[in-house]
This record gives structure tokens, C-alpha cells and sequence, in this order.
């Protein structure tokens, strides 16, 4: 192994024990739960309205979407797809708060880590809009950058 991995892994031990650490978490570590990807998402709505066979372009296609089919039929499109309150989390879950985070970033929409949170009693507060900074009750945060399926 190189010099790097070592010295990534003593980073990360050092922010472990000095309360520091900060966990990023994306879409995949809910692949294994179950939800889709990203694309797969897009392949969906792609699939329900006319798009120009050229266009690559996620956000463009999801906004394209949601223009086409207004707000209440694309969320119940995300939240299908998705697998809203169905799916249930895996061990790389638990996994990310066995390393003591002081905070989690995810990108995610789903509710996985929350499950985890509400199982094993964890003190973190979910904030999922900005608003809910100053609300939030624990010093340790699951910051859902993106929001959630809930709202």
C-alpha cells in the first residue's frame, strides 16, 4: 500500500479522537438497500415525457419533468422510484455511525440513515432545510443537503 492510504487513515483516526470527524454520504450507500441510482431516476422520467434524444443532461431532464407534469406528480415520481419509506438500511448505515461522526452530509432523499438514528437511539438532529439549523436539539447533525421525501 502507499504512503497516501496511510496517511488518509491517520487523518481520519486523528478526527475520529479529536471529535472532527465529518461524514460525506451519496447515493451509494443506499445502492444496496435497494434504491436506485441517480440515472436510473432520469431513465424513468425520460421514459414518461418527450425529450429530445440528445439531452444528457440530469437536471435539465428532472426539471423538464417536473415542467411537464407539475410539482405533485413529480414528487410522487421521485418518491416511487426511490422506494419512499420502503426500503430499509444496510450495514454500510450503520457502519458510517460506528465511526462516531460529530456530523453526516448526505446528498441522499431517502430516510436510511434516519432509521438507523431512530433504532439505535443516536443524539443527531435532522436538518433537512436550512431554516431547521437553529431548531436542531443535538450537537451532532444529519445534514440533508438536498431535503427529503418527507417535505
Amino acid at each position: 500500500m502507499n504512503q497516501k492510504f496511510f496517511t488518509d487513515i491517520k487523518n481520519i483516526r486523528n478526527a475520529i479522537d479529536t471529535n472532527k470527524l465529518v461524514v460525506f454520504a451519496g447515493a451509494g450507500i443506499s445502492v444496496d438497500a435497494g434504491i436506485p441510482s441517480w440515472g436510473t431516476l432520469i431513465d424513468e422520467m425520460k421514459s414518461e415525457i418527450a425529450i429530445p434524444p440528445n439531452e444528457v443532461d440530469f437536471l435539465r431532464i428532472a426539471q423538464m419533468y417536473y415542467n411537464d407534469r407539475q410539482q405533485k406528480e413529480y414528487i410522487d415520481k421521485v418518491r416511487s422510484v426511490l422506494k419512499h419509506k420502503k426500503a430499509k438500511y444496510n450495514e454500510i448505515h450503520e457502519w458510517i455511525f460506528q465511526l462516531n461522526p460529530e456530523h453526516i452530509l448526505t446528498t441522499n432523499y431517502d430516510d436510511l440513515l434516519e432509521q438507523v438514528i431512530q433504532k439505535e437511539s443516536l443524539p443527531f438532529s435532522v436538518v433537512s432545510k436550512d431554516k431547521e439549523f437553529p431548531y436542531a436539539l443535538n450537537t451532532n447533525l444529519l445534514v440533508k443537503v438536498h431535503g427529503d421525501l418527507n417535505d
